[in-house]
This record gives C-alpha cells, structure tokens and sequence, in this order.
C-alpha cells in the first residue's frame, strides 16, 4: 500500500521497483483488493498495463498505518535531546541519499512516456523555472518541430528565433553556474547553437533549403508575370 501510494501506480513499475514476481505482485494485488482496499484498472497510457489505486477504505487504511508509525517514531525521539535529534535526522539524511544512489537505475525511455516528461519538469524545477511541467512540454516539442524545419530548410528563420530563446534560457540556467566571465560563453555549446541560429535568421538557410526553392519559383513566377505584361507595352510602342 505504501509503494501503491495516493496517487496509484501501475503494476509493471510496482513489479521493477520491488523486484518481484509478477505472479506473486498480481496475487498480493488481488488479495488487497478483495478487501476493498485497492481497485484495478487499465493503464491510461497502455490498456496492456493495469494499474492500481487505493480506495476510499485503502486510503483510510494507509493514514492509519501512517498515524502509527509516526506515534512510534515520536515515541523512539523522545528521550532524545534537541542535538541529538537533529545528529539522527542528518546522519538519517545521508542513509536515505546513499541507498537511493545505491538503488537508481537509468534507463532509455521514449519521450512520450510519463517518467521521461517528470524527470525533465523535476530538472526543470531545480533550476528555477517556472511552469516546470508546461515547460518542460513546451520545450521538448519546440526543439522537435522547429529542428525538424530547420533540418529541410523550411521557414527556417522563424524556427530559429524559438530554438535562440530555448538556448539562451539554457545558459541563464542550466550553465549559469559554468560561466564565470565573458570568454566561457565561447566554450558552451549552447552559446555556439545561439551564433549558429543568428546567422540563418539575418543570412537565412542558403540556396539548397526548401525556403530558397520557395524562393526561386517565387522569383520566377514573378519574372514570367512581368515578362507577359511588358509584352503588349512593347507592341504598341
């Protein structure tokens, strides 16, 4: 009940996250919910995927066990004194950091997935961005579309002028801590991305984008206009 939490989770992260069986999860979930402590579902990202959450009569359950766990902690720091109690919270701080060092795994999941877009709105909120969530999205999906126009040259100075502010944003943020003077932006490449991107916005993409074919046909659909209408002028003179 504790690993389902508030918010549910979804038996396949239940089953890595413990490392157990799945015939063992699926017959500890199904214990829980003929007691009405936990409702199944499918996931909403994955109708393979079946998800847990705790009821109404879970979600009083699990506030009781928390009740007393935190009466018995409370009862186990009382005879301790201000100091002491401080020298265990810390000295239990860094037992919780190491085993959660210890535990971490990294895995490659697609950006769409839900863990992918939390850990990029937690990174973001550790640098102090606002709407970590929203821009954590919005970021994802203007790196995407305006690097796709970018890579075949189509509008390829207004894609730049959102990648130059997701960039800068980056090296108020992310590198901030990185650049001590004015001659360590020439070492970031966030910095070498935003001198890259200038130079298409006043230069534009060049001759073999899809913007400078646009641009030729235009030039030539106008040429061919003037050409007909300078036609007749030229025979009545």
């Amino acid at each position: 009940m504790y690993e389902i939490g508030i918010k549910g989770a979804d038996l396949r992260e239940l089953r890595a996250r413990l490392d157990l069986d799945s015939g063992y999860l699926s017959r500890l979930v199904q214990a829980l919910a003929a007691k009405g402590l936990v409702t199944l579902r499918a996931s909403t990202d994955d109708e393979r995927v079946r998800r847990a959450s705790l009821t109404r009569m879970g979600l009083a359950e699990l506030e009781l066990i928390n009740r007393r766990s935190d009466e018995a902690a409370a009862a186990m720091l009382e005879p301790l004194s201000s100091a002491q109690r401080e020298r265990l919270v810390a000295a239990m701080g860094e037992v919780h950091r190491l085993l959660r060092a210890a535990g971490a795994r990294l895995e490659r999941v697609p950006p769409s997935m839900p863990q992918a877009r939390w850990c990029v709105a937690q990174y973001f909120a550790e640098l102090g961005i606002p709407w970590p969530t929203f821009n954590a999205v919005l970021v994802t999906w203007t790196e995407l579309s305006c690097g796709a126009l970018l890579l075949v040259g189509l509008f390829s100075r207004v894609a730049s002028i959102p990648l130059i502010v997701t960039m800068a944003v980056a090296v108020a943020t992310a590198k901030r801590a990185e650049i001590g003077g004015l001659s360590d932006l020439f070492f970031q490449v966030e910095f070498t991305y935003i001198c890259m991107l200038l130079v298409i916005v006043v230069l534009g993409p060049g001759a073999a984008s899809l913007d400078g074919l646009v641009a030729r046909l235009v030039d030539r659909s106008a040429a061919r206009k003037r050409t007909r209408l300078g036609r007749p002028a030229l025979a009545t003179g």
